[in-house]
């Protein structure tokens, strides 16, 4: 599938994307870097020090974990 295809349909991007990651070896870590530090702090927001760092504070679950979670559900 190009480039061009992808960027058409963001199902297919995301598949690809999930296929791709799959198929590396590291695939669990590299998940698991993604989401180290993204956990709720007291008062339910995430505490991930990017939010902060980019005055962008999110919801926990932020759209970060929430990637995961998806790649995690949508895999194999």
């Amino acid at each position: 599938m190009s480039d061009t295809d992808l960027a058409a349909d963001p199902t297919a991007a995301f598949r690809s994307f999930v296929e791709r990651l799959d198929a590396d070896p590291q695939a669990g870590l590299i998940l698991a870097k993604f989401e180290h530090g993204h956990e709720p702090d007291n008062w339910g927001w995430c505490r991930h020090p990017l939010h902060t760092l980019t005055n962008h504070r999110e919801r926990h679950p932020c759209s970060t974990t929430q990637l995961v979670t998806a790649i995690r559900a949508a895999g194999p």
